[in-house]
């Protein structure tokens, strides 16, 4: 063996020691709620009066280190998905349905309401001495939504206003209340909000009544491991009777298992109203997008 080859071979040896020696040093990947906190992101909808009081329930429920996080916003919320900077969260539905549609992201258990509801469902409201009688009287007419990402507040009576062929003019009010308020004055002829707000107002009535969408989920990254699913499954589906914890988390009554098939209808009724999920998240395109290859790089 000539000393050229000996040095190559010496070379060789040293180079595949290192990477032996690297390869046993490196260290395996931090489990989230283990190694490291699990990030839970919430919208500033579900932000909870007490986090630390519902971190700490979660935490003894699942055994897992968590990090309850509130997003400013939405979009900073569905950007921390997107970055897989969060393991979970509880958005809107409409942020949810768009998180599923292009993060894949996969739900893990449903919000209930008022009790045990897995569903909400909207009222077109009128003044109770209006000569409206029928959802068709309400052509051409001016109605009051509550903006265009509201599920009870614009998507389904949308959607019911579509099936019947009925075209309005829509107002764009921002709250529920205000939508109440817009209709008991007299400002517009109709208002859309969720069933049952305006029981008790002898001023107003119920013109039509939508179907159910189900409530929006707590949703977990696809690649989260099965156990840490599970443990943390099983704290939110614990929390059902202790209301304090919950308390001013969207109306939340508690959490139930999500049955197969749950939000591909709501998928459905989204597409039904003639909008795609993309467009019901502001800048959503753009978002969905960003990460493809442009067109023109297809080009031969």
């Amino acid at each position: 063996m000539t000393t050229r080859t000996r040095r190559a071979s010496r070379r060789l040896w040293v180079l595949a020691t290192v990477l032996l020696l690297a390869a046993a040093c490196k260290r395996p990947e931090a489990r989230p709620g283990v190694d490291r906190p699990l990030v839970i992101v919430l919208s500033p909808a579900h932000a909870p009066r007490n986090p630390e009081s519902l971190r700490a329930s979660l935490e003894r429920a699942s055994g897992l280190r968590l990090e309850l996080r509130v997003a400013a916003s939405s979009d900073e919320a569905i950007g921390l998905v997107q970055a897989r900077r969060a393991e979970a969260g509880l958005l809107p539905l409409f942020d949810y349905l768009y998180c599923a549609e292009v993060f894949k992201v996969q739900p893990l258990v449903q919000l209930l309401r008022h009790g045990k509801q897995v569903a909400s469902e909207g009222d077109l409201v009128v003044r109770s001495d209006s000569q409206l009688r029928e959802l068709r009287q309400l052509r051409g007419l001016e109605v009051a939504f509550v903006d265009r990402y509201s599920v009870t507040g614009f998507l389904l009576p949308a959607k019911l206003l579509r099936d019947a062929a009925v075209e309005v003019k829509p107002a764009w009010l921002g709250s529920h209340d205000a939508v109440l308020e817009a209709v008991r004055s007299s400002r517009y002829a109709a208002g859309a909000t969720y069933r049952g707000l305006s029981a008790g107002k002898p001023e107003l009535r119920v013109l039509a009544q939508t179907p159910a969408v189900a409530n929006e989920p707590v949703f977990v990254q696809a690649q989260l491991p099965a156990d840490i699913l599970l443990a943390l499954q099983r704290a939110f589906l614990s929390l059902g009777s202790d209301a304090p914890v919950v308390a001013g988390l969207a109306d939340v009554t508690g959490f139930g298992e999500v049955t197969a098939g749950t939000y591909e209808t709501a998928l459905a009724t989204v597409r039904a109203a003639g909008r795609k999920v993309e467009d019901m998240i502001p800048g959503g395109w753009a978002r969905a997008n960003e990460h493809r290859r442009p067109l023109w790089s297809y080009a031969p």
